[in-house]
């Protein structure tokens, strides 16, 4: 319960006294009215409260406490009844000592106590009244006793002395004398009774203290000769309630409903491995006991709101509400007026903020500029350092790999591991390709940790004349597969013309065949032309005396694929990741 509560007032009433004694319970009427700390009542609903009464204003020990589970408050106006439940409320309490009310709501801290006013003191008042006007009915008095109604029989031994009773008749032995011998007869009688009567009454309690010291149990039952079945039968029977046998606070009977401090426990009393029920609002988990460790106070896999625009207008009541701005890539705070700056992301790609790849580059900001940007394909704390490499991202986020420059001659040296190590990677910077540049790559050990199963790689062939003309196609970069590509791979993985992997496909590897290293599935057969696939002459294959690739086209259609060297040799590649 978040900014509660203000009482505005509160006002009591005696409602009934259930007796004329002043030491019987009575009930009391309670009404008041919450607001927030903001100024408004708090919202309508059922609220549990606790009402106590105090004969201090501030401290001290209540001396009548009572619960209730869910209180009706409408507009911020509640009432309640003390002293209507279980719980009974003594008019006594009610004299002439000041009394004060204090308020419970919920959790929170109980709220400024407040005097009670004439309205609860009329208890005492009206106590006082009824004693004062009590009026006899029914009484007997003497006029309405028969002559010899009462009889020595009657009158019990005692009950009449000698201030009730005229000795006249024994005034004296003699006219005017005094009756002496009666008076002496009387008190010697009186004492030997009495004498008698102590030494009656010690002799009776001496014999039954004798008796009860030599007392002995005989046929006594105790728990041990019970059978094991004795409670649960007296339950069955009825002579016990359920509750004796179990000892189970679900067997009461009348029992009050506990479910609301249930759900406040459930809430409050948060555990590692706490799972919400269906009425506690958790967007998207049902459990929250990996994101926080208690032992050590803090919280795990934080993050704060996420959002574009702020969440909520900044003002006082939200002095301290955080949040990440996406579009900026910024945390901001509010100050009570405004939010502000606390701290900025570097933009994604950069020295302070490197990308995974050129992927996460285009996504972060899709319409950032073709070009180089910082990458750390193993992530912070790899093995391998971050590196600047050329980013496709107008084309969706590729990242350049590698790639054979263009050749007007033959004779170059082209080993069969020139795509595992890395190689001229100065030349990766941009994707143009330099006539008899050679081979350029960053290596597959760079980009291993970053390769999945279907992570797409895209081939690029550059006509050696034109290198306007150009034809693509997709491949799955296999782990296994793509560390050996060129260089003994025998993985046969996808092969298509579209991003999609729906069109024209196949499926093989980029292996040697002895003669040549091919690309399998890549051809122009799609260009109009029909032959072999791409393929380059490495080092130890049939012939190492050709450079760059062959586009396997010779002088058909009148050369319109144009690579003039040697007809078909010559051609560029460049080999992308996404």
């Amino acid at each position: 319960m978040q900014n509660l509560l203000t009482p505005i007032s509160i006002a009591v009433a005696l409602l009934l006294l259930a007796a004329p004694s002043y030491a019987e319970p009575v009930e009391i009427a309670a009404q008041g009215r919450l607001v927030s700390a903001g100024g408004g009542p708090v919202a309508d609903g059922g609220y549990p409260m606790g009402v106590a009464l105090y004969e201090q204003a501030q401290t001290g020990t209540p001396v009548f406490k009572e619960l209730f589970l869910g209180i009706a408050v409408q507009n911020g106006l509640f009432a309640v009844v003390l002293g209507g439940s279980d719980t009974k409320l003594e008019a006594a309490l009610f004299g002439s000592k000041p009394l004060w009310i204090g308020v419970t709501v919920g959790t929170e801290p109980e709220l400024a106590r407040v005097v009670l006013r004439r309205v609860p003191t009329a208890v005492h008042a009206q106590l006082a009244a009824l004693a004062q006007d009590v009026q006899c009915s029914g009484c007997v008095g003497s006029d309405d006793l028969g002559k010899a109604v009462v009889t020595g029989e009657k009158i019990a031994l005692g009950a009449v002395g000698a201030n009730h009773v005229s000795f006249n008749w024994a005034l004296a032995d003699s006219a005017g004398g005094a009756a002496n011998f009666a008076l002496d007869a009387n008190k010697a009688k009186l004492a030997e009774s009495a004498k008698q009567a102590d030494n009656a009454t010690y002799a009776e309690e001496a014999g039954k203290a004798k008796s009860a010291a030599g007392l002995q149990c005989t046929g006594c039952v105790s728990a041990a000769m019970l059978s094991g079945t004795t409670v649960a039968d007296l339950v069955a029977a009825g002579k016990l309630a359920k509750v004796a046998g179990t000892g189970l606070y679900a067997d009461l009977t009348g029992g009050p409903d506990l479910a609301p401090y249930a759900k406040l426990g459930a809430v409050n009393a948060w555990t590692a491995a706490n799972s919400f029920g269906s009425d506690v609002a958790i967007k998207g988990k049902a459990s929250h006991g990996a994101d926080v460790d208690f032992g050590a106070n803090q919280a795990l896999l934080f993050r704060f709101q996420n959002g574009d625009k702020e969440p909520v207008v900044c003002d006082a009541s939200k002095t301290g509400l955080a949040w990440f701005d996406t579009a900026q890539a910024a945390l901001k705070i509010c100050n009570g007026k405004t939010y502000g700056l606390v701290a900025k992301q570097p933009e994604v790609g950069t020295s302070g903020n490197p990308a995974l790849a050129c992927k996460a580059v285009a996504d972060a900001n899709p319409s950032a500029a073709d070009g180089v940007y910082v990458v750390d394909p193993d992530g912070p704390g790899g093995e391998n350092p971050a590196f600047s490499a050329y980013c496709d991202i107008k084309g969706g986020g590729w990242t350049l790999v590698a790639k054979v420059d263009t050749a007007n001659k033959e004779g170059a040296d082209e080993p069969h591991d020139w795509f595992q190590k890395a190689l001229n990677t100065a030349g990766l910077a941009d994707p143009k390709l330099t006539v008899n540049g050679g081979l350029h790559s960053w290596g597959t050990g760079a980009w291993l940790p970053y390769v999945k199963a279907q992570t797409l790689a895209r081939f690029t062939v550059v006509a050696q004349d034109d290198s306007n003309q150009k034809a693509s196609w997709y491949k799955y970069a296999d782990p296994t597969a793509f560390a050996k590509w060129f260089n003994g791979d025998t993985t046969a993985t996808k092969v298509c013309l579209d991003a999609a992997m729906t069109s024209g496909c196949g499926s093989a590897p980029i292996a040697a065949t002895g003669d040549s290293t091919n690309l399998g599935g890549m051809n122009l057969t799609a260009h109009g032309f029909s032959g072999c696939d791409l393929h380059m002459r490495l080092n130890g294959d049939g012939s190492d005396n050709y450079t760059a690739l062959c586009s396997c086209t010779g002088n058909a259609n009148g050369n319109a694929w144009k690579d003039s060297l040697d007809d078909h040799w010559g051609n560029g590649l460049t080999i992308w990741l996404k």
